[in-house]
C-alpha cells in the first residue's frame, strides 16, 4: 500500500475533524486508518485530543461583554438552545392507539388515524380527509381544512431519506428504517409531542407555552425550541447525548443532568455519562456513516438501512470483525463492500451474501 507521508494524513486526519475533506481524501484516510495500525492510532489520538479540547473551550468561554449576561460551567444563557439527542431502543415498528402497525413496503408512506394510505414517493397534491398534502421531491407540507387533529404516522423505508414539516413549522429530516407518529394539529393541545422509532433529526420551531416533546420507549425529552437527533436503532440501549444547551434525561425512575459534550446511556444498571464527538452522530444527514471499531455483524445492519439491500452473512466465523471507515449513500454496495475488503456474491432477487 502507498500510504500518504505522516504530514499529509495528519491534515487528512484535521480535515476530517472539521468537516471539510473531500471523498477522495477521505478514502485515502480510510483506507490507510484500515491498512495501517500507526496510522489508526494516531487517527484516535487526534481525535480524543481535538474532542476534548473543543468541550472544554466551549464550557470555558467567557460570556460576550456586550450582551450583559454572565456564563458558567454548569450553564449558559442563549436565544436558542441547540443539542442533540441519541436515542438506542431498536424499534422498527409503531403502535397507533387502535392497531399495531407492520411495514414490508419500499415506499415512503403516510398513514392516517382515518385509514388512509399515501404514497409520498410521487410528487403532487392530494387531499384526503381534513388534510392536503404537498408532496415534494424528498419532503412532504401539509395544510389543514379545519382544526381537528388526527394521529398520523410517516414510514421511511431502508435506502430513503425523507423530511416532513409539521404544522407548527417544526421540520423533522429522517433516516432510512424509520417510523415519526405525530398529530396533524397542536392548535387544542398543551404539548406537542411526536414519537421516534428509528433515526431522525428535528429542528424544533419555538412556542414557549407549548412544550416539544419527544418519546421513545420508556425516554422522554421535554424542549422548547432546539435542534436534536433521535436514534432508536439498536434493542434496550438508549442514548441522549448533548451538544449545547442543559438537559434532564429521564428514564423510568432514573434521571441525569447533562451538559454540553456529554451523553447519557441508560443500562440496566444505572446512567452512564461521557464526552462524545458531535460530527459522527450527524454524519448521516450528509450522506455518510463514520464506524470505529464496530464488529461486521452490526455494520451489515447499518449497510441494510443504507442501501436497503437484504444483506445476509453466511460465513459467522467473522461476525466479530472489527471494521473502520466511512459509508457513502451515494455510492453502490458493491463499492462499500469492496472497500471493506469482503467476499460476497449477489443473486438475482438482489440478496447480498457475505462468504
Amino acid at each position: 500500500m502507498n500510504v500518504p507521508p505522516n504530514e499529509h494524513l495528519s491534515q487528512l486526519i484535521t480535515e476530517e475533524i472539521s468537516g471539510i475533506i473531500s471523498q477522495e481524501d477521505q478514502r485515502i484516510l480510510d483506507k490507510a486508518k484500515t491498512d495501517d495500525p500507526k496510522v489508526h492510532r494516531l487517527w484516535k489520538k487526534k481525535n480524543a485530543s481535538i474532542k476534548e479540547q473543543h468541550v472544554q473551550n466551549w464550557i470555558n468561554k467567557p460570556a460576550d461583554p456586550a450582551s450583559g449576561k454572565s456564563a458558567s460551567k454548569n450553564g449558559k444563557i442563549i436565544w436558542l438552545i441547540l443539542f442533540v439527542i441519541v436515542i438506542t431502543a431498536g424499534l422498527y415498528f409503531l403502535n397507533l392507539p387502535s392497531k399495531k402497525t407492520t411495514y414490508l413496503t419500499k415506499t415512503i408512506e403516510l398513514r392516517l388515524q382515518n385509514g388512509s394510505v399515501i404514497d409520498l414517493s410521487q410528487e403532487g397534491k392530494v387531499t384526503t380527509g381534513n388534510i392536503t398534502l404537498n408532496k415534494l421531491k424528498g419532503s412532504l407540507t401539509y395544510s389543514l381544512n379545519t382544526e381537528i387533529s388526527e394521529r398520523a404516522e410517516l414510514y421511511v423505508p431502508e435506502g430513503q431519506v425523507y423530511k416532513v414539516t409539521l404544522q407548527d413549522g417544526t421540520e423533522i429530516f429522517i433516516n432510512s428504517a424509520t417510523t415519526v407518529s405525530f398529530p396533524t394539529s397542536f392548535m387544542n393541545s398543551k404539548n406537542r409531542e411526536v414519537t421516534i422509532k428509528g433515526e431522525a433529526y428535528l429542528n424544533v420551531a419555538q412556542a414557549p407555552n407549548r412544550p416539544f416533546i419527544v418519546k421513545a420507549d420508556k425516554v422522554t425529552v421535554e424542549v422548547l425550541g432546539t435542534e436534536f437527533n433521535v436514534n432508536s436503532y439498536k434493542e434496550k440501549r438508549i442514548e441522549v447525548a448533548l451538544v449545547n444547551g442543559k438537559i434532564r434525561f429521564n428514564a423510568g425512575n432514573r434521571s441525569a443532568i447533562l451538559q454540553p459534550g456529554e451523553v447519557a446511556i441508560d443500562m440496566e444498571n444505572g446512567i452512564h455519562t461521557r464526552k462524545f464527538y458531535a460530527n459522527d452522530l450527524l454524519s448521516w444527514r450528509k450522506g455518510q456513516f463514520i464506524f470505529e471499531n464496530k464488529p461486521l455483524e452490526e455494520l451489515i445492519e447499518e449497510i441494510h438501512r443504507v442501501f436497503g439491500q437484504e444483506v445476509i452473512l453466511e460465513n459467522p466465523d467473522i461476525a466479530n470483525r472489527r471494521c473502520f471507515g466511512t459509508l457513502y449513500r451515494n455510492d453502490s454496495i458493491q463499492k462499500s463492500l469492496d472497500f471493506l475488503k469482503l467476499k460476497y456474491s449477489i443473486d438475482s432477487n438482489n440478496v447480498v451474501h457475505i462468504k
